[in-house]
């Protein structure tokens, strides 16, 4: 094996973690799969991340002021939900009939509720 990046993971005075590289500026693509490494071995982790976003989870999970979407048909897989992370890069959702059919609800509910000019059941 090759090394292609040395990093430390450090905590700061604030108690918030801090990357520490020893390259002054490790490219965008070596973080991206970085990144995509890191999530291959959390799926694998116990506990696992929770199948729903509790109320008080939402509470503390950054909210993303600039995200992408996207949707396309793969020949191999099927539909595929795109979602753009700005720190995270894009991730492909493989999509069946239920998990389609749950996110037309869900978007109908937060429009619906949006229109209503009402906070939504996880407010």
């Amino acid at each position: 094996m090759k090394e292609l990046l040395s990093l430390k993971l450090l905590e700061d005075e604030n108690g918030m973690l801090v990357i520490e590289t020893e390259d002054d500026s490790p490219s965008a693509e070596m973080f991206d799969q970085l990144i995509r490494c890191l999530g291959q071995v959390r799926s694998g982790m116990k506990p696992p991340v929770p199948a729903t976003c509790e109320p008080l989870l939402l509470k503390v999970l950054p909210t993303i002021p600039d995200p992408g979407f996207s949707a396309a048909m793969m020949f191999e897989v099927g539909p595929v939900l795109l979602l753009r992370h700005p720190g995270f890069g894009w991730m492909a959702l493989k999509m069946d009939q239920q998990r389609l059919d749950t996110l037309r609800s869900l978007a109908s509910q937060v429009l619906s509720d949006l229109s209503q000019d009402r906070a939504g059941p996880l407010n």
